[in-house]
């Protein structure tokens, strides 16, 4: 550490921070990590942060404003 700083190691102040807990009811969020085109669908991957998502059912993809219509859903837990 420099000689002239007193405070907390970064490292420290990040393991203080609370981590959030994600909200079932509250709007869907769901970072697109990757996609791409297979058999005239297309693949997305990503982590559900908020909300709820169910095959079936309609969803606005952002900022393009389009709707999407979701066929199923496949969850890893690796």
């Amino acid at each position: 550490m420099a000689s002239w700083y007193k405070g907390p190691c970064l490292l420290d102040v990040f393991d203080k921070i609370p981590i959030p807990t994600r909200d079932k009811k509250g709007p869907l969020r769901l970072p697109i990590l990757d996609s791409w085109n297979q058999e005239n669908h297309v693949i997305v991957t990503g982590k559900l942060e908020n909300g709820r998502i169910d095959a079936g059912k309609q969803y606005k993809v952002e900022p393009l404003g389009k709707m999407i219509n979701i066929v199923c859903i496949y969850n890893s837990k690796d």
